[in-house]
């Protein structure tokens, strides 16, 4: 019986650490906000959904969020967060690997 190849297999705890660092981020943005866990990824989301994902795209415009309430002070908390959490400035491939955790999961 043939097991996964190894490019499936990095593949897959790849995708597992995103999970584990997305999950991280909003865990702290809940503890840093003193918010809900759904609250805390919403902001999360507004920060990195840019509109165009089949998630936002499918809500009638009422279920959709307004990403212009999220604040400059609140966007580089969170900004904060992702650096420590990634060891990493928030950048297009961090933001693109957070939005594929939140709007596209496995």
């Amino acid at each position: 019986m043939a097991g996964p190849t190894f490019d499936k297999l990095a593949k897959i705890m790849g995708t597992e650490d995103k999970e584990d660092r997305v999950n991280k981020i909003i865990g702290k943005i809940e503890e840093r906000k003193n918010v809900t866990r759904d609250f805390a990824e919403l902001k999360l989301h507004k920060l990195v959904c840019k509109g165009k994902c089949d998630w936002y795209r499918e809500r009638e415009p009422a279920e959709r969020f307004n990403k212009d309430d999220l604040t400059e002070e609140e966007e580089q908390e969170i900004k904060e967060i992702v650096k420590g959490v990634t060891d990493s400035e928030f950048n297009e491939t961090v933001r693109k690997d957070i939005h594929a955790v939140l709007c596209h999961p496995i």
